[in-house]
């Protein structure tokens, strides 16, 4: 088990006469590594990163979020916390786009005091080589030489890097060692016993199969005596397990006992009156099943076997299915008519179009029932790496970028698609909420998300889940939604466990996690599995975690460059997140200043330099080649206020502009503007700060009721125009206010941040035609 922990698959795409030279190496780009602790990541030169920590008893973070400027999540390689140390393996050096990357990398954490950033090149590392154990020792040597500089260099002392002997390896392993020996062994019995009638039959299966290494031949010449022990621990115990069930019913059925005994006396059968046999989930079958209906058909051969199945559904290999069988039917029974079923009446056009380009190739393709070829599908990509984070996410949720787009998502596709009037709908028939199927789903591949940074340690709403799992998320969720979209509406859970359910929106969490070959597979070939089989299991797996999408689905990866190749890109809409802007709570106290030069204006920024950074701390960061000045403030509304006025008066000459954003990256103020100051500043003294920035506002939007935020810039200005003792026209001219017919405003200021807008309309009637990609909000009076 160690060593196919310290290994990795490529013995096996060197084993192997399925692929050509070119397949190969596309797959080696695309499949998954496996840590000797089992975190899952990207390559090869990460998993020697990954496993000398590991060996050398340092404790890491792979690819642990952090919130970079202006919101952007950085994801480093490695982050070692005891050290401070984080490490980069840059595995594509002269790749454009990923040298840029990388050189915003290095800025970010040159800003950072008390941290030191590692760069490892493959240069490096000499040792990955085809054979992954060969040269391990000259890379290790090479890495302990790079973190013992670092680490000095962070004034650490003289540390020397100690590796663990292998007993302490092995004292470390010890619990995931014997958790996935137990799995292996779990899995291995169930299929002993699918094939294997008797323990001579194990032996004959081992005598007749032939290893590819020494590992897979240790574990295989066990499997006879553990197969032994397993019967012998049921005997003793008067047990019987479901295979051994099988198998003694068809030994009675051969026979031709038909008289059982039950609790209540003996119950009689008559297997020859049987007219037909109803088979359903057939791509599941295995040769055990198979043996019962012909055993049975024996007995009773005018007998009708009826089967209804879906090989693209077939993901239970590790069960012992075997989808040959699905495919010879009409060999194995004779006579034997197949009728393809292909009308999908679940899914949207788009849906069902994207899941037959992932299966193309592999039978007849499914259309779409009539019904659904009007309804408004939709399948697209999130890219999380594009994602900016408010202060109010890093507040509430640390930066994860897994809960945090959750909860801009879900929001956004109800709005899309109405749920929540489905849901008010619901609780208010006679079925209940039990009738309504889930609205959302978050699939993964694994009980572990890969980029799920919080857990229940973090929410004192969670009482039941532990830990930073699946769980921890599905728990979460339904917390959340449970009163806006029923208990049932959010639910998070494997691609595995979702065969056979639906929703609305799929959310896929990391589709480039497939195809995830785990190293324990190595030692399953006597059962036919080799890299073939299990990456189409994975295709299939992708598959129905696809196909559970009723209207939408979505993508959400952290690497778009690296998915699966049976992923068909051209059919995925590059997703916008201006679709799902923050619009939970906002907390109050928390807000950012940041500092630009004018419209027109190049180096004003530049000369106020040294007086916005030694002497009012403002840290430098530049966006799209725009620099930016900024500064966080925890405190009241009042007192940045205050200080805004302040800054106002010193830099009023400097042709800078000034930007006041709440903790959601709402626009508070901006100068130069239509409001001076020290109005805004007398404005902020007469609120509350709860009802300026830090709540939601309650307010009527086209018939349901929606938490919607109410920007303070336009409240302001709304104010100023209410007021009879200012004039309408002022400041029309810089601003783009424009007076209606009715003798009321409209607010449109392109001010906030891009490309998000503000706008207020100020009456029923004008809010019914007015329209804008930004936030709309209803002002029908002062007091509203």
């Amino acid at each position: 088990m160690l060593t196919s922990f310290q290994a990795d698959w490529n013995n096996w795409l060197l084993n192997n006469d399925r692929y050509t030279s070119e397949q190969l190496d596309q797959l080696r780009s695309t499949l998954m590594e496996e840590a000797i602790d089992g975190t899952t990541i990207k390559s090869k030169g990460e998993k020697r990163i990954a496993d000398f920590f590991y060996e050398h008893d340092i404790d890491y973070k792979y690819e642990y979020p952090w919130r970079a400027d202006r919101g952007v999540i950085i994801y480093p390689d490695f982050y070692l916390p005891q050290f401070n140390l984080v490490i980069e393996y840059l595995g594509l050096e002269g790749d454009k786009g990923y040298d840029e990357s990388s050189e915003f990398k290095r800025r970010y954490w040159e800003t950072k005091p008390g941290y030191k950033l590692v760069e490892i090149l493959p240069r490096h590392l000499c040792g990955l080589s085809p054979d992954f154990l060969q040269g391990r020792e000259e890379d290790y040597s090479a890495i302990k030489d790079l973190i013992e500089e670092a680490l000095a260099e962070q004034g650490c002392g003289d540390i020397q890097l100690r590796r663990l002997s292998d007993e302490e390896l092995l004292a470390k392993l010890k619990k995931r060692i014997r958790f996935e020996f137990e799995k292996l062994l779990s899995t291995s019995l169930t299929r002993l016993g699918q094939c294997c009638r008797s323990n001579a039959d194990v032996i004959s299966l081992v005598r007749c199969y032939q290893t590819s290494d020494v590992a897979e031949k240790k574990f295989v010449d066990l499997l006879p005596a553990i197969d032994q022990a397993y019967r012998d621990i049921l005997t003793k115990n008067h047990a019987i397990d479901f295979s051994q069930l099988k198998w003694q019913c068809i030994d009675q059925l051969e026979q031709g006992i038909v008289s059982f005994a039950v609790d209540k006396g003996s119950v009689r059968v008559y297997p020859g009156r049987i007219l037909y046999i109803f088979i359903d989930e057939f791509q599941d079958f295995s040769e055990l099943y198979q043996s019962i209906v012909h055993s049975l058909l024996r007995l009773a051969s005018d007998a009708v076997v009826n089967a209804v199945g879906d090989d693209w559904q077939m993901i239970n290999r590790f069960a012992g299915s075997d989808l040959s069988l699905f495919r010879s039917f009409s060999k194995s029974f004779p006579r034997a008519r197949e009728l393809t079923l292909t009308t999908n009446f679940r899914s949207s056009r788009q849906v069902v179009e994207f899941c037959n380009a992932v299966m193309q190739g592999q039978g007849a393709p499914a259309r779409v029932a009539d019904h659904l070829k009007d309804t408004k599908g939709r399948v697209a990509e999130v890219d999380l790496s594009k994602l900016r984070l408010t202060d109010a996410e890093e507040h509430y949720f640390k930066s994860d970028p897994i809960i945090s787009s959750l909860l801009r998502l879900i929001p956004a596709c109800t709005s899309g698609l109405s749920l929540n009037e489905i849901a008010t709908n619901a609780k208010s028939s006679h079925h209940g909420s039990e009738a309504i199927k889930p609205f959302f789903y978050i699939l993964t591949h694994t009980n572990y998300p890969r980029g799920l940074k919080v857990g229940a340690d973090d929410f004192s709403f969670i009482k039941k889940a532990k830990g930073r799992g699946l769980g921890f998320l599905d728990t979460f969720l339904v917390n959340v939604y449970k009163d806006e979209l029923l208990p049932t509406g959010v639910r998070a859970l494997t691609a595995h466990r979702s065969k056979g359910k639906e929703a609305e929106v799929v959310f896929l969490l990391a589709p480039e996690q497939f195809p995830l070959i785990h190293p324990t597979s190595s030692f399953l070939g006597i059962f036919g599995d080799n890299l073939g089989t299990i990456i189409d299991d994975e295709r299939r797996l992708f598959y129905v975690a696809c196909s559970r999408a009723r209207q939408w689905l979505f993508l959400l990866t952290f690497a778009p460059a690296k998915q699966p190749d049976y992923l068909p890109k051209h059919l995925l809409e590059p997703y916008n997140w201006d679709e799902a802007p923050y619009v939970r709570r906002i907390p109050a106290g928390l807000y950012k200043i940041e500092i630009t030069n004018q419209t027109g204006e190049r180096n004003a920024l530049y000369h106020n330099m040294q007086s916005l950074k030694e002497r009012h701390g403002f840290s430098y960061t530049n966006e799209n080649g725009i620099p930016i000045r900024w500064l966080q403030l925890d405190d009241d509304l009042p007192n940045v206020s205050r200080y805004l006025a302040e800054l106002v008066e010193e830099f009023r000459g400097s042709k800078l502009q000034l930007t006041l954003f709440d903790a959601a990256g709402g626009l508070c103020f901006q100068w130069p503007g239509p409001i001076e100051p020290d109005a805004y500043l007398e404005y902020c003294l007469k609120s509350n700060e709860s009802t300026v920035v830090s709540q939601a506002i309650k307010q009527q939007r086209l018939g349901s009721e929606n938490q919607l935020y109410i920007d303070p810039l336009c409240r302001s200005v709304y104010d100023y125009f209410v007021d009879a003792n200012n004039g309408l026209q002022l400041y029309k001219p810089q601003i783009g206010f424009e007076l209606l017919n009715t003798g009321l405003v409209v607010a449109q200021a392109e001010l906030a941040w891009p490309p998000q807008k503000s706008a207020i309309v100020l009456s029923a009637e004008d809010y019914e035609q007015f329209s804008d990609n930004g936030l709309r909000v209803l002002l029908a009076s002062s007091e509203s």
